[in-house]
């Protein structure tokens, strides 16, 4: 039976308790499972740490992990394998570059989650080996929602700007990616790039999205 569970914000300590004793309920009184398919690097994280207690001798598939380091570290996991999140940072560098080769500043727009944090690092050391423009970082770690567009609207509009993720502002407050592009493009008078497909291409940015637990 297909069951399956949203697990992006664990390190929330109270939502990580709910998720854990919601999971123990199901495995011990409703269902056997013959394996774990988990999303994102915080929802593997979770279930490395359940592996010999919670899920113990069950099979764990992970996909979309940003960390490959610890993605590769599974290779000594009998119980666990899957695959990396292959995000297309240096071929979208290579095109800002290509298209704005005069560019004196490129600008991120990153967050605090797991995933956010390892792809902009990602970032931050092939622009350094490939590029002399200066490189500015607007990080939702410094600025809630509601901050964020008076930041974006002083960007100017020659400058490329990369969305990495903006998904959790400082203040701990989430929005889910269509409503975050909504937020970015009202507010954004310059070329904004994305490493993923979603989104591009888009008239209509709000999206109604439903959550299943």
């Amino acid at each position: 039976m297909w069951n399956h569970l949203i697990v992006k914000d664990l390190p929330d300590t109270i939502i990580y308790k709910i998720y854990s004793e919601l999971l123990e309920f199901k495995i011990k009184n409703a269902h056997n499972y013959s394996a774990v398919i988990v999303s994102e690097d915080n929802a593997l994280d979770f279930v490395l740490s359940k592996q010999h207690t919670l899920f113990n001798d069950i099979p764990i598939v992970f996909l979309g992990i940003n960390d490959v380091k610890k993605a590769v570290a599974q290779n000594l996991n009998p119980l666990v394998t899957g695959i990396v999140e292959e995000v297309s940072i240096q071929e979208t560098l290579n095109l800002i570059l290509k298209l704005f080769p005069n560019s004196k500043k490129i600008y991120t727009i990153s967050d605090g989650t797991k995933s956010g944090k390892i792809d902009l690092q990602h970032f931050k050391r092939i622009i350094l080996q490939q590029s002399n423009s200066e490189y500015i970082d607007i990080s939702l770690n410094n600025y809630s929602l509601n901050e964020i567009g008076n930041v974006l609207q002083k960007i100017e509009s020659n400058s490329p700007v990369l969305l990495i993720s903006a998904l959790k502002d400082k203040e701990g407050e989430s929005m889910d990616f269509y409503c975050s592009l909504n937020l970015i493009k009202k507010n954004l008078n310059a070329p904004l790039f994305h490493l993923f497909q979603h989104g591009m291409g888009e008239r209509n940015y709000w999206r109604q999205v439903s959550v299943s637990l």
